[in-house]
């Protein structure tokens, strides 16, 4: 190889090795950068909101969570990431948790009404109805009334006062004190006449109470309201369970022929129909509902095997 042209080569190969060795710095300034960045802010409680913040738009509630547990460490009385990190744990199923840090925010933030209200949802999460009620009732004596959630579209928003209310009367239900739901509702219905959710909520006590008839005259109330939506479904269904605890079965039938028409989706439509159809002694009819309730609705196999309604059909196989 003549002496010109090696030379040649090798200053392209010095160039080459030139290029990538700086090449190989910039990745190696960028990627460390990367990996130091989080260390090197440490401290920086701005970079670790806004780090908790995309994370949180990601759905990625796990890693958030650290990123609020940091903060907390970092600053105790951090109300933003305390406030931040309670919601996650809410998200999580984490209930105790949470009650824990909306306890820290409260304390920071007594007149927080937005936290103590979703203290008490987590208080009702976590099987502590009692003190969730203690919760509402103290919201209702301040007065609170917060600006409040996004509903579903069908109906303007409640207000805040509804939510408690509403709130109240949901843990009053689960201890069976079914009189004082009931008047929780009205008080609620009084206050906001045109809700329809209230309204049909109400049929709830009224059905454990097996006031039968005032179910069957507040469900054709709730149907005025909105006649051809969900919440209608839900209103005939609701006649229908009492026109059958009336034994006027026929009826009941049409109530959930209508319920059906609006949302044939509706597993518990399917499930009470198929009460209606083992009440009649129909049990091809009842078996071929309750098969279809329990493919859209796999939990109310457990509903079934309590239901003293229900009992004829226990033993089938394909239900076992």
């Amino acid at each position: 190889m003549p002496s010109e042209v090696r030379q040649e080569w090798i200053n392209c190969m010095k160039f080459i090795k030139t290029v990538f060795t700086w090449i190989g710095i910039l990745v190696g300034v960028v990627l460390g950068s990367m990996i130091l960045w989080p260390y090197l802010n440490y401290g920086n409680a701005e970079y670790w909101h806004k780090k908790g913040s995309r994370l949180l738009r990601k759905k990625s509630y796990e890693r958030a969570l650290e990123v609020y547990d940091h903060l907390t460490a970092l600053d105790p009385v951090d109300v933003d990431a305390w406030d931040s990190k309670a919601d996650i744990q809410y998200r999580l199923n984490r209930y105790s948790e949470a009650i824990e840090s909306y306890d820290l925010v409260l304390s920071f933030d007594p007149d927080n009404h937005n936290v103590a209200l979703l203290k008490a949802q987590a208080l009702g999460l976590a099987g502590q109805s009692e003190e969730a009620i203690g919760v509402y009732d103290q919201l209702l004596e301040a007065g609170a009334d917060n600006p409040v959630r996004m509903t579903d579209g069908e109906s303007p928003p409640p207000s805040f006062e509804i939510l408690v209310l509403e709130g109240k009367a949901n843990e009053l239900m689960k201890l069976r004190r079914y009189g004082e739901a009931l008047i929780v509702y009205d008080n609620a219905i009084r206050k906001a006449p045109q809700d329809p959710i209230l309204r049909n909520a109400r049929s709830w006590p009224l059905m454990s109470l097996k006031r039968y008839k005032d179910i069957v005259k507040n469900s054709e109330f709730a149907l005025t309201m909105n006649p051809d939506s969900a919440l209608a479904s839900l209103a005939w269904n609701n006649k229908g369970a009492a026109l059958s605890s009336l034994k006027q079965y026929s009826d009941a039938l049409d109530a959930y022929d209508r319920a059906f028409q609006l949302k044939p989706d509706n597993a518990l439509v399917w499930y009470n129909r198929a009460r209606v159809h083992a009440m009649m002694g129909s049990q091809d009819s009842a078996v071929s509902y309750l098969r279809t309730a329990i493919e859209l609705h796999p939990a109310l196999k457990g509903s079934f095997q309590e239901d003293e309604v229900l009992q004829s059909l226990k033993d089938l196989a394909i239900f076992k």
